[in-house]
């Protein structure tokens, strides 16, 4: 389960990146 949990914080930051990129 604190595997999974990493795992969704980890897409969940490059996401976020994404969209910080693409907003730019």
């Amino acid at each position: 389960i604190k595997e999974l949990a990493f795992e969704s914080r980890e897409k969940a930051d490059r996401a976020a990146e994404l969209i910080i990129a693409n907003h730019s």
